[in-house]
């Protein structure tokens, strides 16, 4: 088609260069390139006013109003329709009345089609705002429910934060209070309780020269009362001990776990132990935690295992304590022992406080194995 119109453009045909213009915007216009058919009319109208050729304006303003219309510009295309009108009017001056109000009439209806097409266009507007208010509120209305879930959740989460953290702190004050006052007992016991067996051995000691003047059955009596006070005294001193450890005092963790184990003494039980790293970071309230939470697990070998051999190790190192006691007992189900036996849930609750973690391996017949690690200095 651009090659036909450059032909007619060479020939020098105003008529059919405008005529074969008007058929190129008019395919632009149906194949959906607006701007090139408003071009390419534009300039067909130009060469026709140009060439005089005033029998080709009313097709090509129409053909232009038509392009306008597809594209939606309403204002030029009532623009166009105008110019239209306007030629028309210009044409049928020579023709018949009824020429003429057959073109009013149609220039009326034309009017009425612009009217409607306006009046759908407000309407059009009118829905387009009545959605976008609607889609507003809504979108508000979500936001607001969004906002107070979000805001509930938080408050919600504060108040978990709040209850664990007081729930932490009143397992520190009981655990604190519990071990001022097994100071306290062992103290008491050390100084009060100790040194009265000790006095009153001493007492007793005293009369030994008395013995020959008294018969059997007396001499036996005093030597009961004698042993009595010698079993008390080791038991005090013992329970003193196990209450707090003086191995703390002198030397720290390790060597209170070592002289704790040194001092069970059962047949056929071999006991290793082995202790690497830096204990010294480790403060005394938590290495007396470690050390009962030791003493604890065990008790509980000794008790149920029927082992013949325990390993316990405790390594120091990247700011973590790992602590393993494992023996070669009988085992246990841990699906079948309870959790919240005394034992275990002291041991938990002392984890727990540590803000460490514990895990246990074992299965009947073949042992146990429980693991513990801990953070040394707690951010």
């Amino acid at each position: 088609m651009n090659q036909a119109i450059d032909i007619r453009k060479q020939i020098g045909d105003p008529f059919y260069i405008v005529s074969d213009m008007a058929e190129m915007s008019d395919f632009y216009s149906k194949t959906g390139q607006t701007e090139k058919g408003l071009k390419t009319i534009k300039e067909a109208i130009a060469i026709a006013h140009q060439n005089k050729l005033d029998g080709k304006l009313q097709l090509l303003y129409q053909q232009q109003a038509a392009i306008y219309l597809a594209s939606g510009d309403m204002n030029n295309y009532a623009v166009a329709l105008r110019k239209v009108i306007e030629i028309q009017d210009s044409l049928y001056k020579h023709n018949s009345a009824n020429a003429i109000a057959e073109m009013q009439t149609k220039y009326e209806v034309q009017k009425k089609e612009n009217t409607i097409i306006q009046q759908e266009l407000k309407l059009t507007k009118k829905n387009y705002f009545i959605y976008g208010t609607a889609g507003l509120l809504i979108a508000t209305l979500f936001f607001v429910y969004v906002f107070n879930k979000n805001k509930r959740n938080t408050q919600i989460l504060q108040l978990q934060k709040m209850e664990a953290k007081l729930k932490q702190q009143t397992t520190q004050a009981v655990m604190l209070a519990e071990e001022e006052e097994r100071k306290r007992i062992a103290g008491d016991l050390h100084d009060s309780v100790a040194q009265k067996i000790v006095a009153a051995k001493m007492n007793l000691e005293s009369l030994n020269h008395k013995l020959v003047a008294i018969n059997e059955p007396e001499q036996k009596i005093f030597k009961n009362i004698h042993s009595l006070l010698e079993e008390s005294s080791l038991e005090v001193r013992n329970l003193s001990h196990s209450m707090m450890p003086g191995a703390f005092s002198r030397s720290g963790l390790t060597d209170a776990v070592k002289d704790f184990l040194d001092k069970i003494a059962i047949p056929g039980l071999r006991i290793q132990f082995h202790a690497s790293g830096a204990f010294d970071k480790i403060s005394e309230n938590r290495s007396l935690m470690i050390y009962r939470i030791i003493q604890e697990c065990v008790q509980n070998v000794l008790k149920h295992s029927k082992a013949s051999q325990m390993d316990v190790s405790l390594i120091a190192e990247n700011n973590e304590l790992d602590i393993t006691i494992e023996d070669n007992g009988v085992g246990f189900d841990k699906e079948k022992i309870s959790q919240n036996r005394l034992g275990i849930k002291n041991i938990r609750s002392r984890i727990t406080y540590l803000n460490g973690t514990m895990d246990i391996h074992s299965k009947t017949g073949e042992g146990s194995l429980f693991a513990f690690f801990i953070p040394i200095i707690v951010a």
